[in-house]
């Protein structure tokens, strides 16, 4: 929360470039590189609705679901997995899950409707 909002000292830069024009994704930097696991496999009902290949792991996704993300990349969203979709809950932190693949797919719809993901690191 720090990184996205700031302390009590400073607001975070994030709250800036969440306003900026082109920034659909503005998320936590995660130093630590984490693929597709379970969650690749989840994947192919919904690939082909997305605008290109995605790569064989993603690189940056906002671990967690805490960020800040516009309206057009949450409609998107919802485009790909369709109006009626039942949107699960993250039942434990397990890979694997539609929430995980979910969290994996924000900075690939974000570049479907023509917007940057960014990626903010800590304040200090």
């Amino acid at each position: 929360m720090r990184i996205l909002l700031g302390d009590e000292k400073e607001l975070s830069t994030a709250l800036h470039l969440a306003g900026a024009d082109g920034a659909g994704l503005v998320a936590p930097f995660d130093p630590y590189l984490v693929s597709w696991n379970a969650s690749r496999e989840l994947l192919p009902k919904f690939e082909a609705r997305l605008a290109g290949p995605l790569p064989s792991n993603p690189l940056l996704f906002p671990v967690g679901n805490m960020f800040w993300i516009r309206r057009s990349v949450v409609l998107a969203m919802r485009d790909l997995f369709g109006h009626n979709y039942p949107w699960p809950n993250e039942p434990i932190p397990d890979d694997g899950t539609e929430f995980h693949l979910i969290e994996r797919l924000w900075p690939a719809l974000a570049a479907q409707v023509g917007m940057d993901s960014v990626f903010v690191h800590k304040l200090d």
